[in-house]
């Protein structure tokens, strides 16, 4: 059984209890109440036509007697009326055959010796009816009785339309009830399938499953922490494949040092003396000028490989960004101007020094340059850098932003999440490991960098690292 068939049985259950405790409590209540509206109507007749009897008997007026009970026989609950005098004897009767009769039962003989009035249930033509007698009292003297005998029938009839009236609402409220049962089930189900749903996804490695549960009580925030769960695991197996693949980089790195880094030299070398040998012969000195520069290419690709799958060490060092910043531009001013690049500038006053290596650090900014240049759209081309500071509530830290803003030819949507793979790049020219680099150097001082673009017009690179403050964080980061 299900969880949502179990929900609706429990519910089921408890609501059939909870109506058939309340029908049993009202109608017992309603059956008291209609027996003893029917008990204090039979005694009220009963006191009037004793009250209304009294001269009729004293003067032995008969059809007055008559003529009173006649009246009260019109009562449709009335079965018999009976008038005895103090010797027991029968003085009128609805039955006029036991007229002159003596009383002999039991109830009448107590009646009879009583001299307040008497209520007695008895079976009368196998019907359970009721006695109702009073005395007829002229003073203190006691002339005689008046014995009624009801009929139960209306009442019975009015207790059980009660009890269907009872009973139908409670079969629709149990009905309801149930509708409600299966409608809440379903509201507690659905989002525990679409849990359930979403595990399963995961566990088969799916981690971009969307649960999509937006309701603010606790399953939205269940549905807010798996989300929050699957995005770290997500994070979590990248940054491990990422690993991975600097390992098996930095073996395969280890290879090429030795399998195509040590020809090299030989081969640059011996280019060289043929150039020595035969200044003359131009030839052979355009040929061996080829063989150099190309060397000298591989030399540059085999460094920044080496450097992306063998980081070297970080020597951390408190920095001013600003006059890193400018640092940098001051080496590439030739460059830029050569490509006719003009470098905005707009630095927040008073921002804290990070802790990092600064050759690295300008590695990132020099490698960010060179990027802006080469996505020149037009012959003329714009780098904004900006810095400032920002709060990080997650970690109650602040961060140092620093934006490079290149208004060149952008990058297609397709590419931003490939952008910072190794040898992955939309350059003719490119080796793909410029931004994989700055990525690793970022990470490697515990900062975090993202790109935004819009092709055509755009691309925004966002390094943010983070401000160090207190000595155990100083002491923690130079231990990693």
């Amino acid at each position: 059984m299900n969880l949502s068939s179990k929900f609706i049985l429990s519910i089921t259950i408890l609501i059939t209890i909870i109506i058939s405790l309340v029908i049993f409590t009202i109608l017992k209540k309603e059956s008291a109440m209609i027996l003893g509206q029917m008990q204090r109507r039979g005694f009220v007749l009963t006191d009037v036509l004793a009250m209304a009897s009294v001269n009729a008997f004293l003067n032995y007026d008969y059809s007055t007697l008559k003529r009173y009970m006649d009246i009260v026989a019109k009562d449709e609950d009335v079965i018999s009326i009976m008038i005895v005098d103090k010797y027991g004897r029968v003085k009128m009767h609805s039955n006029s055959s036991l007229i002159g009769s003596i009383i002999d039962d039991n109830f009448s003989i107590k009646v009879l010796n009583s001299s307040q009035p008497v209520f007695q249930a008895n079976k009368i033509s196998k019907k359970e009816d009721y006695y109702y007698s009073a005395p007829i009292m002229a003073g203190d003297q006691k002339l005689g009785i008046i014995r009624i005998a009801m009929s139960n029938k209306n009442a019975a009839l009015e207790i059980k339309t009660s009890r269907n009236r009872l009973l139908m609402i409670g079969a629709l409220t149990l009905v309801i009830g149930i509708l409600g049962a299966i409608f809440m089930a379903g509201m507690i189900s659905k989002p525990i399938r679409r849990l359930a749903e979403g595990a399963k996804a995961v566990s088969k490695g799916d981690l971009n499953w969307k649960v999509n549960i937006t309701s603010k009580d606790e399953f939205g925030i269940l549905s807010d922490s798996f989300q929050y769960m699957t995005r770290n695991l997500r994070k979590y197996i990248e940054s491990l494949v990422k690993t991975e693949k600097l390992a098996v980089l930095g073996q395969f790195a280890s290879i090429i040092a030795h399998e195509v880094r040590n020809p090299m030299e030989p081969i640059k070398g011996s280019a060289e003396i043929l150039q020595d040998i035969y200044k003359e012969d131009v030839v052979i000195k355009k040929y061996t000028q080829i063989i150099k520069e190309e060397i000298s290419e591989l030399s540059s690709f085999l460094d920044g490989f080496l450097e992306l799958a063998r980081p070297q060490n970080v020597k951390f060092q408190f920095i001013d960004i600003h006059s890193l910043i400018k640092e940098t531009l001051t080496l590439s001013e030739h460059y830029l101007t050569e490509h006719k690049m003009r470098v905005d500038i707009s630095f927040s006053e008073n921002l804290p020094q990070i802790y990092g290596d600064p050759q690295q650090i300008k590695q990132v900014y020099m490698n960010l340059i060179l990027n802006a240049v080469q996505a020149k759209r037009r012959d003329t081309g714009l780098l904004k850098v900006k810095s400032y500071l920002k709060g990080n509530k997650d970690f109650n830290k602040k961060l140092v932003i620093v934006d490079f803003l290149d208004y060149g030819q952008g990058i297609p949507n397709e590419h931003i999440d490939k952008i910072f793979d190794p040898f992955y790049t939309t350059k003719e020219e490119g080796t793909g490991l410029g931004l994989s680099i700055c990525l690793s150097i970022i990470e490697r001082h515990s900062g975090k960098i993202e790109i935004e673009s819009e092709l055509g017009q755009w691309t925004l690179v966002r390094m943010n690292l983070p401000v160090i403050y207190m000595q155990e964080e100083l002491t923690s980061k130079e231990h990693e």
